[in-house]
């Protein structure tokens, strides 16, 4: 079962990243849906307590995240045909990845 993020984003915070014209319903479907994604791939490198829901860059991951489910809902091409289905294919994006664990510093010796 896939949990309901303990706190769902502010469509209103949502829609001043992202210019859509999705409903209040379609929006809230792919952000939850969105924010599933994300905070599954967080977690896994922290305490899920330790995400910084309120933080820009949780924002941006799953913002950036929602237009890309959005996309697959509407795109053509990248379709994978599993037994007369079409399934289009969006996994995580890297700028996600880097908004949610943004890489440590390796210090230079020089």
């Amino acid at each position: 079962m896939i949990p309901t993020p303990a706190s769902p984003l502010d469509l209103t915070r949502v829609r001043g990243v992202w210019n859509t014209q999705l409903t209040d319903e379609q929006l809230t479907t792919v952000v939850l849906a969105a924010q599933v994604q994300c905070e599954r791939w967080a977690a896994d490198a922290a305490d899920p307590d330790a995400i910084d829901r309120d933080g820009p860059n949780y924002l941006l991951a799953v913002t950036w995240q929602a237009r890309e489910n959005n996309s697959a809902t509407t795109r053509d091409g990248e379709v994978v045909n599993v037994d007369g289905y079409a399934v289009r294919v969006r996994p995580l994006l890297d700028a996600v990845k880097m908004q949610l664990r943004p890489p440590t510093p390796v210090p230079a010796v020089g």
